[in-house]
């Protein structure tokens, strides 16, 4: 049987891995961006500073044939002498071309120096604004385009192609004038001091633009195709190594270094083809100047001028035809612009930073559902919210329930509660930034939070890693109620807050929940409907719209309904779990010596844990403005928060 290419792109998920598309059949649809536009984030100080450095290229390219000049005339003083014996006239004109020789010399290292250090600071100025306004227009995305982009591939651009930009827009742009001008340059002086041999061996140059004209499209092709694939290899990378835990569960290890093995060998099949044309090109452009030289320097029999104007020559078209590593920096550098301005000058169907729509200045708590319909981009002809009608008075504790697929989620536009890598402190610190440490303290009281914090060996400065690795589940949920409670938010919505947490963390959350819904409109999607007793609104939901309403008493009342369906349901299945002994708490004397495995299996988390279904958005309802049409999603809503 023959063996079938396998096809993937591979999107590991808690429990399986899913293979999709083929990296092969994915064309390009970004065009390298023009030379001027590399400059566009430039300032007034760094087109100042390019300029000094492109002035000071051009000021050494014309310094540099001086020299060769002056070795020709001191060529000349020597070999032109008729009496062994030097005479003081002698060394008087030995002396001055030497003092000549080191005075350009010394004067070519100064203005190299400035040029190099004006041309790195202003490309590390202008990446540096271009790195802001990349991360600037990635927070402003909506959600929707995440869902179709890979994290590995948007961190790849961002590094990756920021360099060849850095690298495409410093010194190599100065060095691409100072080999035009410095070739020039020697033309012209060689010109001047001997037409023949210059003419020969300028005739090479319709041989040389050509030459420079192939390589430049070659190579341009193939830094598009090789940076392309370098952020295809970048998310390989990132998504073996963020969901590890997943790759060997199902035993994939081989599996994935064989992606990203095959996703390098593509990337050095075009790096391979880029630098192969221009060590080509640049073996042609010696052997053409060399051929000339060898046919013109048995016409000449003058020393000097065969010294000055051959090196001329030969040292022009030398400088000239090393310029192909630095024409291909640029070429990489126009083609990673294209790229980077691709994310940047994308306007997002929903701006979250516009200045548009109805401004709330005092949230009172009150949310108001009226008529709304939503269908995701993905399915515009199913309506998962169809006519949702509902009222949350302010204070209420309102839980939505339902079937898989009801819409409960939708409704809250679910966030993950995710932390972040530093201390205890500084995560608490992003639910507001001027909070003091005593309110700190005082949130995680009231999240059940600060018992176990103030165990640890360094209290609330404790690094928890990224995403909070060195967390339990519990530890995590409360750290991110107390990041929700310092913001003091009218409004707060539990997704599933609990439903990947043990029964014992899941009742100290349960009851900082509690606490942290006091005086506050709360909104509870759970599975577990025992949690919802103290609701003072029970909402079910079905196929997008509300089918019952009332109490947990005056629902399961209803022996027909379907919460008192799904009560019956939950207490059939509770009673055939087998019992199982709690999980105690992760032992804070073990918190630093704990091992990454350990603290996933104490807290049933794995390292793509941030996306389980516990979910906490809090803070200031922020309104804005959804267009009636829109090519992303078809939303029709005139809901109310008051």
């Amino acid at each position: 049987m023959k063996s079938k290419k396998k096809k993937f792109s591979n999107i590991l998920t808690s429990n399986q891995i899913i293979f999709r598309g083929d990296f092969a059949k994915q064309k390009l649809d970004a065009k390298p961006v023009s030379f001027f536009q590399l400059f566009r984030f430039a300032t007034t100080c760094d087109c100042f500073m390019l300029s000094v450095s492109a002035l000071l290229a051009i000021f050494t390219g014309i310094g540099q044939p001086l020299i060769c000049l002056i070795g020709g005339k001191l060529t000349n003083v020597f070999l032109l002498t008729k009496t062994f014996e030097r005479n003081d006239a002698f060394w008087y004109q030995a002396y001055i071309y030497v003092y000549l020789y080191a005075s350009v010399g010394i004067t070519m290292v100064i203005t190299t120096t400035i040029q190099y250090i004006c041309a790195k600071n202003a490309s590390l100025n202008i990446t540096c604004t271009m790195r802001r306004e990349y991360m600037k227009s990635l927070l402003r995305q909506e959600a929707a385009w995440f869902d179709q982009q890979k994290t590995g591939t948007l961190t790849a651009q961002l590094n990756a192609n920021i360099e060849k930009i850095k690298d495409g827009i410093g010194d190599k742009v100065g060095m691409i004038l100072r080999g035009v001008t410095m070739f020039l340059t020697c033309v012209i002086i060689g010109f001047i001091y001997d037409w023949r041999l210059t003419l020969v061996m300028f005739g090479t140059g319709p041989i040389s633009a050509a030459l420079l004209s192939t390589m430049a499209r070659q190579t341009e092709h193939s830094s598009s195709m090789q940076s392309s694939i370098d952020g295809r290899a970048a998310a390989v990378l990132e998504e073996s190594i963020m969901n590890v835990k997943t790759v060997a569960a199902c035993n994939a290890q081989e599996t994935m270094i064989r992606r990203y093995a095959a996703t390098l060998k593509a990337c050095r099949k075009f790096a391979l083809h880029a630098y192969a044309f221009a060590g080509f090109f640049d073996g042609l452009f010696f052997l053409v100047f060399y051929g000339a030289y060898l046919y013109q320097i048995r016409t000449i029999t003058n020393p000097g001028f065969i010294f000055a104007v051959a090196n001329l020559i030969m040292f022009g078209s030398y400088n000239l035809g090393v310029l192909s590593p630095h024409l291909m920096a640029v070429l990489n550098a126009r083609v990673a612009a294209a790229v980077i301005y691709k994310i940047i000058d994308r306007k997002p169907s929903i701006d979250s930073s516009s200045t548009d729509g109805m401004k709330v200045n005092e949230v009172t708590g009150r949310i108001e559902f009226q008529n709304v319909k939503f269908s995701y981009p993905t399915s515009k002809e199913h309506l998962v919210l169809n006519g949702l009608s509902w009222t949350a008075k302010p204070g209420d504790i309102v839980a939505l329930v339902g079937h898989s697929g009801c819409g409960k989620s939708t409704s809250v536009s679910r966030k993950e509660p995710l932390l972040f890598s530093g201390t205890i402190k500084e995560n608490i610190r992003f639910g507001k930034l001027d909070l003091t440490d005593q309110e700190i303290i005082d949130a995680c009281k009231i999240a059940n939070a600060h018992d176990f914090i103030d165990k640890l060996c360094e209290g609330y400065d404790t690094m928890i890693g990224a995403g909070g690795i060195q967390l339990s589940g519990g530890q995590k949920q409360r750290i991110a109620i107390a990041r929700t409670i310092v913001r003091n938010p009218r409004i707060l919505l539990l997704d599933e807050a609990t439903s990947a947490l043990d029964a014992e963390s899941e009742v100290i959350v349960q009851n900082a929940l509690k606490k942290a819904s006091v005086g506050r409109t709360t909104i509870i999607i759970a599975h577990r409907l025992s949690t919802l007793r103290d609701s003072n609104q029970i909402i079910v939901l079905d196929k997008g719209q509300v089918a019952e309403i009332g109490t947990h008493k005056e629902l399961c009342n209803k022996k027909d309904g379907i919460y008192a369906s799904l009560v019956k349901s939950q207490q059939f299945e509770e009673q055939q779990k087998p019992k199982s002994p709690p999980v105690e708490e992760l032992p804070s004397e073990t918190f630093h010596r704990s091992s990454v495995r350990d603290s996933h299996n104490s807290s049933g988390y794995g390292i793509m844990s941030s996306f389980t279904r516990g979910s906490i958005m809090s803070g200031n309802v922020t309104c804005v403005s959804i267009p009636e049409e829109s090519t992303e999603k078809s939303v029709e809503l005139n809901g109310k928060i008051k």
